[in-house]
Order: C-alpha cells, then structure tokens, then sequence
C-alpha cells in the first residue's frame, strides 16, 4: 500500500489529460465550422461535475455532451445484445465527437 500516493497521481493525471484531449478536439472542430462556407457562431462550456461535460453552441443551438456519451461513441461493441463489453475503440477522437454531433444537432422546421 505504499503506492497510493502514486496510484492517486496516476489516476489524476489520466482524469486531467483526457479532459484537454476532449478539449482540443471540441475547439477544433468548432473553429471548422466558424469559417467560410459555414461562417457559425460556436461556444463551448466545460462543466466539471460528478459527470464531465460540455455546453456546445452552433449557430442558436445548444447542447449537452457528456464524456461518457463520447466514449461510448469510441468503443465496438458485441454482436450478443446482452453483452456490453466493448471490444475494441473505433475511430479516432474527431470522428467520435462528430457522431454525437450529428445525434445531438437536429434543427427541425415547424409545420
């Protein structure tokens, strides 16, 4: 047990490094959509809480990102519809916080 204190250190660091990887890749993506042809207004919103997650603002829409939502995004799953242990991670990053995107960034026109 003498390596706690390490243990703690390890797991902060991992806890902090993934959050500025998700980070960088949300401003990047945004800063795409900011120019010409798109020209959007975007904004991100880091919220740390019992569940990391991010305001994101495009155009007059906003949503909620969790971090777990981007991770389940990442992994493979089972074909067994019981089993939800993932098999491997798809994709890289980008391509996993573009999936939420396009699940979370629905405008809709009224009838």
């Amino acid at each position: 047990m003498s390596d706690w204190k390490n243990e703690i250190k390890s797991r902060f660091d991992a806890y902090i490094a993934r959050q500025e990887e998700i980070n960088e890749v949300l401003k990047e993506l945004l800063k795409s959509l900011e120019v010409h042809p798109y020209n959007f207004a975007t904004s991100m919103v880091f919220n740390d809480g019992e569940e990391r997650s991010w305001t994101i603002s495009i155009a007059n829409k906003e949503v909620l990102i969790t971090e777990k939502e981007i991770t389940n995004s990442q992994l493979s799953y089972t074909e067994d519809l019981n089993s939800t242990e993932p098999l491997e991670e798809k994709g890289d990053l980008s391509e996993s916080i573009i999936e939420v995107f396009l699940k979370k960034f629905k405008w809709t026109i009224a009838k």
